[in-house]
């Protein structure tokens, strides 16, 4: 078996596969990437268990049909190559792997691909949602981070995505901070809830950082299938009810603090170098002031910045927020210039808002206080 192909193309197609495959996988065969090659289509497939990746490309000039195993890190290298043409040679009944450059030739063995276990295929009672790329992408991007780490609590390791009536809902909460995403731009007769673990939605967000136009989201109760472009992702979905992540969000907040996204970010990641392990900063706010104040009795540290800021609603007001969980908000919305952050009192939950928000969406962020 024999086929030629472009490095450039080939190690765009591997990065991918490579980066949802585990260092540390779970049985020896997800160490290896599966190559099926049906006329002139190579398909690349990785897997760690619970997250599949297959990526295709043409190739030129092969010569036969079949499938074999290599290892993933011994291909890493072939990103260095930039733009030229690889033969790859392959002998079904050793496994053999020859693969020649422009000036070069590197050897491998391979392994046969039968125990390569075949993703989980969709039940009948399947739903379909199309989806622009970008739109998942940004989805994905604004609300993974807030989602939680326990293991113990799988359902809160996740981004739950709706889809409504009146929209789409990207959502992710760890109990202390909450994203929510929504687009008008999509809706469906029909409500549909995805449950999509992080690990799956980070792969999804490398993947389509290299997709654009629409995608298709295959989906029963218990996998998805991601279509875009030459790729094709396949996961389990965490089973289980997700919170009302609706009920949580405050509808009446009277106090409003406008201020620049980047300046109160600095500032705050500049004093969160002098906070304890709680990571608590005092936040006072009067006139149009921002004072950020950290305290470490124990090592006789302090920090304190101040940030010019709008105050509407209140005369000034102090409560505590934990800096590590701000600064990961403030940097999901490093694209907005001016954020708003709503309030009621120092004891309740505190919104942070863009000001302007993008037409047919709508992000909303969630921070819960620190007792000071």
């Amino acid at each position: 078996m024999k086929f030629t192909v472009s490095s450039a193309e080939f190690s765009e197609r591997l990065q991918q596969v490579l980066h949802v495959m585990s260092s540390k996988p779970i049985t020896p065969v997800f160490s290896f990437i599966k190559f099926d090659l049906v006329g002139n289509v190579l398909t690349l497939t990785g897997s760690d268990g619970d997250v599949t990746l297959k990526a295709t490309l043409n190739v030129d000039e092969p010569e036969g049909e079949g499938s074999f195993l290599i290892l993933g890190n011994q291909l890493s290298f072939l990103s260095k190559f930039g733009n030229q043409s690889l033969l790859f040679t392959i002998d079904e009944r050793s496994y053999s792997l020859e693969i020649k450059s422009s000036a070069g030739k590197y050897n491998y063995i391979g392994n046969s691909a039968t125990e390569f276990p075949n993703p989980r295929e969709l039940g009948e009672n399947k739903k379909e949602v199309k989806v622009e790329s970008s739109m998942m992408l940004e989805g994905i991007a604004r609300t993974v981070f807030a989602a939680g780490t326990d293991e113990l609590r799988p359902i809160m390791m996740s981004v739950c995505m709706d889809v409504t009536d009146d929209g789409i809902y990207f959502v992710a909460t760890d109990a202390h901070k909450l994203s929510m995403m929504k687009y008008t731009s999509v809706t469906s007769n029909e409500n549909s809830r995805l449950i999509i673990p992080s690990r799956t939605a980070s792969a999804l967000k490398y993947m389509l950082a290299k997709c654009n136009g629409e995608l298709s989201i295959s989906f029963d109760a218990n996998t998805i299938y991601v279509q875009a472009g030459n790729y094709l992702l396949i996961s389990r979905l965490v089973e289980g009810n997700y919170p009302n992540y609706k009920s949580v969000i405050p509808k009446d907040m009277p106090v409003s603090i406008y201020v620049n996204t980047d300046v109160f970010r600095i500032a705050l990641d500049r004093v969160a170098a002098c906070a304890t392990a709680s990571h608590l900063v005092r936040v006072s706010v009067s006139g149009n002031n921002i004072h950020l104040l950290t305290q470490d009795l124990d090592y006789s540290a302090s920090g304190e910045e101040n940030v010019e800021c709008t105050l509407n609603g209140s005369e000034g007001l102090e409560f505590g927020i934990n800096a590590n969980l701000m600064l990961s908000i403030l940097g999901a919305m490093s694209s907005v210039n001016e954020v708003e952050i709503k309030m009621l009192d120092a004891t309740r939950p505190i919104l942070v808002l863009p000001v302007t928000q993008n037409e047919g969406s709508e992000l909303t962020m969630l921070l819960t206080p620190m007792t000071l």
